[in-house]
């Protein structure tokens, strides 16, 4: 190998060398505001859960309704400590945290917390925001038509219209 082949190499790894390090010094770019939960929810499935037509609504109202709740911060906090506390355990003994959860589940299916953790409360923000979403989907003149047609009675077969009251 000659000396100039040689340097050629060195520079390039040296040039190498630094871009990694430019890449590694430079923060990552700023996230929206709700792009990690759409990462915890599945992002991809979930919008296409938004894509169905009568779930859409209900979806997009629930996410509404749970990106203003007061307990989302939170929750957030909480998941992220857990997150960090049980990751190591996760990694040492995973066996062990699939016995623990299962224990966990169990206990919540024999205390049943829905029945008495969950208020009417907590959903009276909720149920107006998915009715509104529905009615705002629904267009304006399948309305008219429903009020303007009048009802109609169902004719049995069986019978002739002497016989109707």
């Amino acid at each position: 190998m000659t000396d100039s082949t040689r340097i050629e190499l060195s520079r390039a790894r040296i040039e190498t060398s630094r871009a990694r390090l430019r890449n590694a010094m430079t923060p990552p770019p700023p996230r929206r505001r709700f792009e990690s939960d759409r990462r915890s929810m599945g992002g991809v499935w979930f919008e296409k859960l938004k894509t169905v037509p009568l779930l859409g609504p209900v979806v997009e109202a629930m996410d509404s309704w749970w990106s203003h709740h007061p307990l989302r911060p939170m929750t957030q906090v909480v998941g992220q400590a857990s997150t960090a506390a049980v990751k190591p355990f996760a990694q040492k003994k995973p066996i062990s945290l699939v016995a623990g959860a299962a224990i966990a589940g169990a206990l919540m299916v024999w205390s049943r917390p829905w029945r008495w953790l969950i208020r009417p409360a907590l959903f009276a923000g909720l149920v107006p925001q998915i009715a509104s979403r529905l009615v705002a989907r629904i267009p304006v003149e399948s309305w008219l038509a429903g009020i303007d047609t009048p009802p109609t009675r169902r004719r049995s077969p069986h019978l002739n219209d002497s016989q109707m009251t």
